[in-house]
């Protein structure tokens, strides 16, 4: 399983192709969330990934604590996705969040 640290986060965002996905709870990532996150619940991300991500995309996956998003990269990883698991979670973040309206 292909895992990164929190820290190497903003950098790879600036790659082009490069995409940060947010497994949690919608009401969670309204909390507070990775600027340039994008939302797609855990429970909805399989159907998501098949349908509308492309495998020549790198997505780096990330929930609460490291926990989901290690399973989620697994089975991504498994269907020929460039996925990456954010180790620690957004927990491990100590940047400001942004907040959704």
């Amino acid at each position: 399983m292909k895992k990164i640290s929190i820290k190497k986060v903003p950098k790879l965002l600036q790659q082009e192709n490069y995409y940060l996905i947010d497994i949690r709870s919608p009401y969670l990532y309204e909390q507070g969330h990775f600027p340039n996150s994008y939302n797609i619940p855990v429970n909805s991300l399989i159907n998501v990934a098949l349908k509308y991500l492309n495998k020549n995309y790198h997505y780096l996956i990330i929930c609460e604590y490291g926990n989901e998003s290690k399973k989620i990269v697994r089975l991504l990883n498994s269907l020929n996705f460039n996925a990456y698991h954010v180790k620690g979670g957004i927990h491990k973040y100590k940047g400001p969040l942004a907040l959704s309206n």
